[in-house]
C-alpha cells in the first residue's frame, strides 16, 4: 500500500518532507526532485513540509544538506509550490522559502521556528575553536545571504532579527516574506 501510494503522489508531483534532514533524507529528495523536473517539468512540483529539520549532531553537514536542496529548487526549469503543515523548524522553515515567487504558502495554524544560526560550537580544543567559528562565520554568512534572496530582506535585516530563537505564527512568516499566502 506504501508503494502504491508513494507512486501516486508521485505522479501527482507531490513530495512529502518530514523526516529529519541528513544525508538519506537529502539525497533522496534531491534524486526525486531531478525525476520530477525531468519527467515533465511543464508542472509545478507540490512540496508539503512539516518537520524539525536537522539536529545539531553535525553542523557542517547541516548546512550542506540545506545548500544542495536550495541549489537544486533554485536550478529546475519546473517551478516548486512549498506549503507548510504544522510546523517547520530551521532548515525546514527556510526550505519552505524556496519556492517558487507567489508559490509558497502555510496552513493558518502552522508555527515557523527559527534557531540562531551560529549557536553551535562543539566543545573542541581551544586552537580547533578558532577555526571553527570562522567556518560557521562563513555558513552563516552564506545561508542569511539565501533567506535575503528569498525574502526580499537585506542579510542585516535578517541578522538582527533572527540574532535570538524566534517563533513566527503563519501571518508573521507572511509578513516576512517567508511565504506568499496563508490558505
Amino acid at each position: 500500500m506504501s508503494s502504491n501510494f508513494t507512486t501516486y503522489l508521485l505522479e501527482k508531483n507531490i513530495l512529502y518532507l518530514s523526516n529529519e534532514i541528513n544525508f538519506n533524507s537529502t539525497k533522496s529528495f534531491i534524486s526525486t526532485v531531478l525525476y520530477l523536473n525531468k519527467q515533465n517539468n511543464k508542472e509545478m512540483i507540490n512540496l508539503y513540509i512539516n518537520g524539525k529539520g536537522n539536529s545539531y549532531y553535525d553542523l557542517f553537514t547541516r548546512y550542506d544538506q540545506i545548500i544542495s536542496i536550495h541549489d537544486i529548487a533554485n536550478s529546475m526549469q519546473t517551478k516548486l509550490s512549498t506549503l507548510v503543515l504544522g510546523i517547520a523548524f530551521n532548515e525546514m522553515c527556510l526550505i519552505s522559502s524556496y519556492g517558487s515567487k507567489e508559490y509558497r504558502y502555510a496552513l493558518p495554524t502552522s508555527l515557523m521556528y527559527i534557531d540562531v544560526f551560529m549557536n553551535s560550537i562543539s566543545s573542541a580544543q581551544t586552537s580547533d575553536i578558532g577555526i571553527k567559528k570562522a567556518e560557521l562565520y562563513k555558513f552563516n554568512y552564506l545561508i542569511v545571504n539565501l533567506f535575503g534572496k528569498h525574502t526580499q530582506k537585506h542579510p542585516s535585516e535578517i541578522t538582527s532579527y533572527f540574532t535570538r530563537p524566534t517563533h513566527l505564527t503563519s501571518l508573521d512568516a507572511l509578513n516576512y516574506g517567508i511565504i506568499d499566502k496563508v490558505i
